[in-house]
């Protein structure tokens, strides 16, 4: 947080708590993906399509929480910049499965470096108990939401 941002006065809700340390994160990814030229819609699409490539646009929406509509577009883009390449499915015609170029997988990373470095930035100083009783909570708290549906 900048040192000229003012905190709220009340304490903070655990939500309250996750929400801020997303925000930081997004911002510090953001940051250093702009100083790469990186946009951060990508970021989590070639993170998916590094680690199970070949996946359909419908199937990598779903892996992202993104609208189709919304992967369509940025994988139209990250083709254009030669970061993602697209091939008909053997076995579907109609299905187009995605895979990563050299120069997505260079991008992606980097991209995987600046999370990792700033994961530990934001683990500093927890314990391996700490982190080990704390990943379970956060991945409860993550399906309750995902299980509970779209806000309406």
């Amino acid at each position: 947080m900048p040192a000229n941002a003012k905190r709220c006065s009340r304490k903070p809700t655990c939500v309250m708590l996750i929400n801020e340390i997303s925000k930081l994160f997004h911002d510090r990814m953001r940051q250093k993906g702009e100083r790469a030229n990186f946009k951060p819609t990508y970021q989590a699409i070639l993170r998916v399509v590094a680690h199970e490539p070949g996946l359909s646009q419908l199937e990598i929406a779903g892996r992202v929480h993104l609208a189709p509509p919304t992967v369509s577009l940025a994988l139209q883009k990250m083709e254009a910049e030669k970061l993602i390449r697209r091939e008909p499915d053997a076995r579907d015609l109609r299905q187009v499965l995605v895979h990563l170029t050299d120069k997505g997988r260079e991008m992606d990373d980097v991209m995987r470096h600046t999370a990792e470095s700033t994961e530990k930035l934001i683990t500093k100083g927890l314990s391996r108990e700490e982190l080990e009783t704390i990943y379970p909570i956060l991945l409860k708290m993550r399906d309750n939401i995902a299980e509970g549906g779209q806000a309406k």
